[in-house]
């Protein structure tokens, strides 16, 4: 998958969460060259894990030792994602990078002592109609 097949694929896809979480993160593998989550005790989809709070909770996806991945519908409140995905982390086996995602926005950090230390962001792209133009030739349309 190119980046532009990946853009033009999500962009404006209104897919549920429920519809578009697994659909989006397989299609990220694809685009990055990764394994897909398959591995049930190790890298899968739906995690189960206890809440802090009491209850059960699921991580969209989860990498043990790597990361925790919550996703929501374009549009959604991140951090309403983060404190859902924070109150099973721990159950998770404490991940190191704990990641929002909303198909077009997603989100990773560290775990800090005060929340979470945002250290990576992709945001929309201003301009994704160059994809298939060089950058020379999208800036002589303009």
């Amino acid at each position: 998958m190119t980046p532009c097949d990946f853009i033009a694929r999500w962009k404006d896809n209104e897919l549920s969460e429920r519809d578009g979480a697994q659909a989006h993160f397989d299609d990220l593998c694809d685009l990055l060259g990764v394994d897909k989550p398959r591995d049930p005790e190790n890298y899968c989809f739906e995690r189960g894990a206890g809440k802090s709070g009491g209850g059960e909770g699921w991580a969209d996806v989860w990498k043990r030792g790597c990361f925790g991945w919550e996703n929501k519908k374009p549009g959604r409140d991140l951090k309403a994602a983060l404190k859902q995905l924070t109150d099973y982390a721990l159950n998770l086996d404490n991940p190191p990078l704990l990641v929002v995602s909303g198909n077009q926005r997603i989100r990773g950090g560290t775990g800090a002592s005060d929340g979470v230390d945002w250290r990576y962001s992709m945001e929309p792209a201003e301009r994704v109609s160059t994809c298939g133009k060089s950058d020379f030739e999208a800036a002589r349309q303009d």
